[in-house]
């Protein structure tokens, strides 16, 4: 039976490494997201599978800790992709590329 964790824990952990190739470069934001989720819940399982195939105690509070940070994960990585591909121009809700400095040249101020 611990052979059988032990070989599940490392297929779920080949899943993981794929959404980690997803994670550096998903077409979408959506794709990244999801992949940042698989990657959390991929590692609980891990972490499970593999301490209950050893009989590690500590297996079920790493995993909690885990399930518990994996929200602000997903949180970080949408904002640390979404400032980093931001560039000088910025774009707002609902509207065109705006420059730095356009509205001043549209409405006659600036230099």
């Amino acid at each position: 039976m611990n052979t059988f964790l032990l070989v599940m824990a490392a297929v779920i952990l080949a899943t993981v490494a794929l959404g980690v190739i997803r994670v550096i470069r998903g077409p979408s934001r959506s794709d990244r997201a999801v992949a940042v989720q698989l990657l959390a819940t991929g590692g609980m399982a891990a972490i499970l599978l593999g301490g209950s195939a050893v009989g590690s105690q500590g297996a079920i509070d790493t995993s909690l800790i885990l399930a518990v940070l994996a929200p602000f994960l997903m949180t970080a990585v949408s904002r640390e992709r979404r400032t980093r591909h931001r560039g000088t121009a910025e774009r707002t809700p609902g509207s065109q590329r705006v420059e730095p400095g356009a509205e001043a040249r549209v409405h006659g101020g600036g230099a």
